[in-house]
């Protein structure tokens, strides 16, 4: 009887145990704080902001330079200075992107973006866009690169998802 009373019980802690481990986990969490949960979303790769870069021309490559920073800097001179470069030549029709974790892209801006015409090659820029006032992380940043059929208007959108 008494090896009987030791596997109920044994049973017992048994269907406990998960109830426990999620307890334990919560009450993990709320002593380390937040900075938990971005480190959990780090490793399952949640945590990260996505650029695209989108070429509508049917006939032009489009030079662009991407430069971001890991602190929310709103000035295109400190980005340069403190941040990185991201450079991509696109091809007509050509959609690239890159991911970067929440951490490592807080600002971020198209320093330089330059249609290739045989004529004419006209350039253009974008404004700082800055976590928490423009975008969040897991957001997708999309710059699109346009023209007219007059070449010289070459536009960059921006637009967040």
């Amino acid at each position: 009887m008494k090896s009987n009373q030791i596997n109920l019980s044994r049973r017992k802690s048994s269907a406990h145990s998960p109830v426990a481990f999620v307890g334990l986990a919560l009450a993990f969490v709320a002593i380390t704080g937040c900075g938990l949960v971005g480190t959990i979303g780090n490793i399952i790769g949640s945590n990260e902001v996505t650029v695209r870069l989108i070429n509508t021309s049917d006939d032009f490559d489009v030079d662009v330079q991407v430069r971001y920073g890991d602190e929310n800097l709103e000035t295109k001179d400190l980005i340069k200075t403190l941040g990185e470069e991201v450079n991509r030549t696109l091809s007509p029709g050509e959609v690239s992107e890159f991911t970067r974790d929440c951490d490592e892209l807080e600002s971020i801006f198209i320093d330089e973006a330059e249609l290739q015409s045989p004529l004419v090659s006209p350039k253009d820029d974008t404004d700082v866009i800055v976590d928490g006032d423009n975008f969040g992380c897991g957001d997708t940043i999309t710059y699109t690169f346009t023209h007219s059929d007059i070449i010289v208007d070459f536009d960059i959108s921006t637009s967040i998802q």
